[in-house]
């Protein structure tokens, strides 16, 4: 086949992977950024630093899509904040 790419399953499954993480990420960035904001007012940011360890708080940027570590970290320690 000329001019055609042919994946390895694991390629593949890597793609798809990634593809999903960062569907993840662009759709829960901005509810979990609008939900501190709505629960901690002034603090969210801080909170949400709070829900992370030391070494990734530097990561925790309002400006910038956040990981879906980080994401994950702030929803499960805030849930019932935010779900409440």
């Amino acid at each position: 086949m000329t001019g055609v790419t042919v994946l390895p399953a694991s390629a593949l499954s890597l793609g798809l992977f990634r593809t999903g993480l960062t569907k993840f990420e662009d759709t829960l960035d901005p509810w979990v950024k609008g939900r501190a904001s709505a629960v901690f007012k002034d603090r969210w940011l801080y909170e949400c630093r709070g829900c992370v360890g030391r070494d990734l708080k530097k990561h925790v940027d309002p400006e910038k899509t956040w990981d879906t570590h980080t994401l994950c970290a702030i929803m499960r320690q805030r849930y019932t904040d935010f779900l409440g």
